[in-house]
């Protein structure tokens, strides 16, 4: 539907030796470029969310409600 050219998995998720397998060979992958960054830098955001969650309280910034969730949070935003 998008004539995706390539591909690249990141994250937790991308650690996943299974995933790594079956992504490979998927069919509908072919001819799509897949990368995946070396398992040892295949880790979840939970860093970032912390340090996020360490900046915004050393700043005093306004809170949020534990039930606030915002996918795909632009990090230029994370100081507003």
């Amino acid at each position: 539907m998008y004539k995706v050219k390539q591909l690249v998995l990141v994250g937790g998720v991308a650690s996943n030796s299974r995933l790594r397998f079956m992504v490979k060979k998927d069919k509908y992958l072919k001819g799509v470029e897949v990368f995946f960054p070396k398992k040892k830098y295949c880790t979840d955001n939970g860093a970032m969310i912390a340090y996020a969650g360490y900046i915004r309280k050393s700043k005093k910034l306004k809170k949020y409600d534990v039930e606030f969730s915002r996918p795909r949070w632009p990090l230029g935003e994370l100081y507003a």
